[in-house]
């Protein structure tokens, strides 16, 4: 039995308002191929299917289509978990029909169940399909005081979620490999820009040892740079770039192979879809970078440009602006600039181009300002965690 492990797909991301629609149409073509040449049995996607929790027709058009296509291309199983991006909603909401076709969807923690994984008719594998948690349903109404005892609360409740399954499923099929999915922060893994600090941040994720012991295989999503945690406990990442902190991430898709109860992994790398790219150096090497580079991906290359000058003048910025008006290229396009100068050690807000509060998450922004005022720290704390209930209940608003 071969098993497929994608997640993060965040169908309608834009980047710094440049549409990624063309990256994901490659990618659900390589994801076709891949199922279609590998005789790929069962496709799990741990959550962050799109990533708004209103996604556009468009978005929902992609998903769709692909579902279909996989169905009619080939007799796969498709089990997929709602992310903290996802409309628990929307996603469940074609759960019955999807079910005819053999697609499992799991929005929530009350619709999860075991589903055995069968092949001529024995159980090669049993799967726990755990979708997003938010803090909310983690601490199960308990109220706290401090940052601390929140922490505390979500680790022990996350523990004890798949603790449970996993010892459900080895009590009803004993000797039987687990695969997990799970949509969180373990920790020990390396972040990008692009993930969102909503929930399960660097301070409360749980160490991956413990999943090992619990599971024969944990397919996780929410982090965006594959990688492997423990010989059991894997990202598989977002299948494109979706920052430029991504940049020089490769890219892959993981097959599990069953054998004789062993589970084999081997990572398939994705062709690289665009070119994400930073020029740094004083405005006349940047220029020079940019209208050089020659793109090694089908797709328009984006680019960030990091100009730092020496000596302070504020008419490098007019020049650089009117450089990046006027250059037009099918290969390049220039999607953020920055400009600052050496001289005085400075970044100031007057001579930077292209930053903007769409680059900052809500908890950033709410604790820069908290953090200028002259309120008592022990006031502090108790305004984050007001403010981390209210961000909480605006983002994921179906799971109050």
């Amino acid at each position: 039995m071969k098993i497929l492990h994608t997640a993060d797909w965040h169908l309608g991301k834009q980047l710094l308002k440049e549409d990624l629609k063309q990256d994901h149409e490659l990618f659900f073509e390589f994801l076709i191929e891949t199922i279609v040449s590998q005789e790929v049995d069962v496709l799990l996607v741990s959550g962050d299917v799109f990533d708004y929790a209103n996604p556009s027709n468009e978005s929902k058009r992609l998903y769709l289509d692909l579902l279909f296509k996989l169905k009619n291309l080939r007799k796969i199983k498709i089990i997929i978990t709602a992310g903290n991006h996802d409309s628990i909603s929307y996603l469940e909401s074609a759960k019955s029909v999807l079910s005819l076709l053999d697609i499992t969807i799991v929005g929530d923690l009350e619709t999860v169940d075991l589903v055995p994984l069968m092949e001529d008719n024995l159980v090669k594998a049993i799967v726990i399909p755990v979708p997003f948690l938010s803090d909310r349903v983690l601490r199960h109404g308990a109220e706290m005081t401090n940052q601390e005892e929140k922490i505390n609360i979500i680790k022990e409740s996350l523990m004890e979620v798949f603790t449970t399954w996993s010892l459900k499923a080895k009590e009803l099929y004993p000797g039987i490999p687990i695969i997990a999915l799970g949509h969180l922060y373990v920790q020990g893994a390396s972040i990008s820009e692009s993930e969102r600090d909503i929930q399960i941040g660097n301070q409360a994720g749980v160490a991956a040892a413990g999943f090992d012991e619990l599971f024969d295989y944990f397919a996780l999503g929410h982090i965006h740079k594959p990688q492997i945690l423990t010989p059991h406990v894997r990202y598989s990442g977002s299948p494109i770039a979706l920052s430029f902190s991504e940049m020089t991430d490769n890219k892959v898709v993981i097959l599990l192979e069953i054998e004789e109860k062993e589970i084999k992994q081997t990572s398939i790398p994705i062709p690289k879809i665009r070119d994400l790219v930073k020029f740094t150096g004083d405005l006349t090497e940047v220029i020079a970078k940019v209208e050089s580079y020659q793109p090694q991906c089908k797709l328009q290359a984006f680019v960030e440009l990091d100009v730092i000058e020496e000596i302070e003048n504020p008419s490098k910025l007019l020049e650089m602006k009117t450089f990046e008006a006027d250059y037009k290229s099918d290969a390049v396009k220039i999607i953020k600039s920055r400009l600052s100068f050496a001289s005085q050690n400075i970044t100031a807000s007057k001579f930077t181009s292209g930053i903007t509060i769409a680059e900052l998450s809500p908890k950033d922004v709410f604790r820069k300002k908290v953090e200028s005022t002259s309120m008592a720290e022990e006031d502090k704390e108790m305004v984050y965690l007001a403010f981390d209930e209210l961000l909480e209940q605006v983002l994921n608003p179906e799971q109050l």
